[in-house]
């Protein structure tokens, strides 16, 4: 397989770019609560598969760390889900150019990817809303 690339001007590399895209991918303030959440963590997890119903709720471990010069949390979960082991994969970044903060999330028990969007820190958590393809139930 072969692959070539043609630098076709701009700063970077980028066709066009006038600094807007050195700017997009600087990690800085909002970085820094990413960087916050990196290191060991012991999780207590609660999931809601009907809003009415009582969430279920399940504990595992969780390794986080900075990735990609400091723009994204990556992350590495295992542990159980409905008494099943259960892992997964995060990635977390800050958006500079929408200025939100944006997830992909994939684990073990469900095929499609997660995407985490309209993020909105408190200085401490991050609230996230999931859009996915998963069936609400499965027959």
């Amino acid at each position: 397989m072969a692959s070539s690339t043609e630098n076709q001007g701009g700063q970077n590399g980028h066709a066009g770019d006038d600094g807007r895209v050195h700017e997009a991918g600087d990690s800085g303030g909002p970085h820094k609560l990413l960087a916050g959440m990196a290191g060991s963590w012991t999780t207590k997890i609660k999931s809601w598969c009907e809003p009415k119903k009582p969430p279920m709720e399940s504990i595992g471990t969780c390794e986080q760390k900075m990735v990609l010069g400091g723009r994204f949390l990556h992350q590495e979960f295992t542990g159980e889900m409905m008494g099943s082991p259960f892992t997964g994969i995060g990635v977390n970044g800050y958006d500079n150019h929408t200025k939100k903060y944006v997830s992909t999330w994939m684990d073990s028990m469900a095929p499609p990817f997660f995407f985490l969007k309209d993020c909105r820190p408190d200085g401490k958590t991050l609230h996230r809303k999931a859009v996915t393809t998963t069936p609400s139930k499965v027959p």
